[in-house]
Formats: structure tokens, C-alpha cells, sequence
């Protein structure tokens, strides 16, 4: 307990074992995601926390969404570093245009979630015709992770 309590006066430290939590958490849910259908792989929960870190200027807890969306990409077969580089895309040129039109902050939550997987199917459907590799699910899974994924949001 005595390492706890020093914790307090050391906010580098919490840091560091928010960022390890949250990534090890991560990790545990999308390593059971993988295994059972119907859990969604929080594609969407993490563009928020992505949009999230990177706004608040939290290094460490940003690291750690970055190294769980490999991770998220790994257990999924999906192409290494193509949902960064659609979340980087999304936050620096979509969303931007979606905060000045939406100022809600639920919704604009609902609308990342959206924005996220909808871009993911779009993307990886044109990379299926491009490569001819078949990396999609079915529409009406992208929408049943969009509908769980909008009710995780809202508590977020």
C-alpha cells in the first residue's frame, strides 16, 4: 500500500499505470471479442479515446490506444496500421467539420462511433476490390457493432 500512497504526490506515475490499465483491458476484452461474435471489437470506443488523448495532451494514455489499435488490428487480420491511418484521417480532416456542425458532446460520441466503422467497412470494402484479399464482415454486423457500441458511448 505504501507504493500507492506515493503514488499521490507523483502524477507521471499515475500516468503510466492508467495507460498500462487501459491497454491491458483493451487487450483482455479484444482477445475474448475475438473468440465470441457477437462482442463488438471497439473499433469506435477507441476514436473517442483516440480523439480524446490526443486533445487532452495525455502522452502515455495515447500510447497505449495507438498500441491497443495494433493490437485490435492484429486479433482481427486487419492490415497492420490501416485503422491508425483512418483514425488519423478521420481526426484531422472529418471530424473537425463534425464538431462545428455538431456541438453536443453525446453526440458528437454517437457520431464518431458511426463515423468509425462506417469508415472502417468503406475503406476495407475498396481495399477488397483493389487487393482482391477479403478482409470484411457483413453490413448488418458493422451495423449491430455500431448499435452496442453507440450504447457503450453514451456512458463514456
Amino acid at each position: 500500500m505504501q507504493t500507492f500512497s506515493n503514488m499521490r504526490r507523483n502524477s507521471f506515475n499515475k500516468d503510466i499505470l492508467k495507460a498500462v490499465i487501459l491497454f491491458a483491458g483493451l487487450c483482455i476484452y479484444e482477445s475474448i471479442a475475438s473468440m465470441l461474435v457477437f462482442l463488438p471489437p471497439l473499433i469506435g470506443i477507441c476514436l473517442i479515446l483516440f480523439i480524446r488523448f490526443d486533445q487532452s495532451d495525455n502522452f502515455y494514455s495515447f500510447l497505449a490506444i495507438a498500441c491497443a489499435v495494433i493490437f485490435v488490428e492484429i486479433e482481427n487480420n486487419i492490415p497492420l496500421g490501416f485503422l491508425l491511418a483512418v483514425f488519423l484521417f478521420l481526426s484531422l480532416l472529418v471530424i473537425p467539420k463534425i464538431q462545428v456542425i455538431l456541438n453536443t458532446p453525446k453526440i458528437l460520441k454517437l457520431a464518431y462511433v458511426a463515423l468509425a466503422y462506417l469508415s472502417y467497412y468503406f475503406i476495407i470494402e475498396i481495399l477488397d476490390l483493389i487487393v482482391g484479399v477479403n478482409f470484411s464482415c457483413s453490413f448488418l454486423m458493422i451495423l449491430y457493432f455500431i448499435a452496442l457500441e453507440m450504447i457503450v458511448a453514451i456512458f463514456l
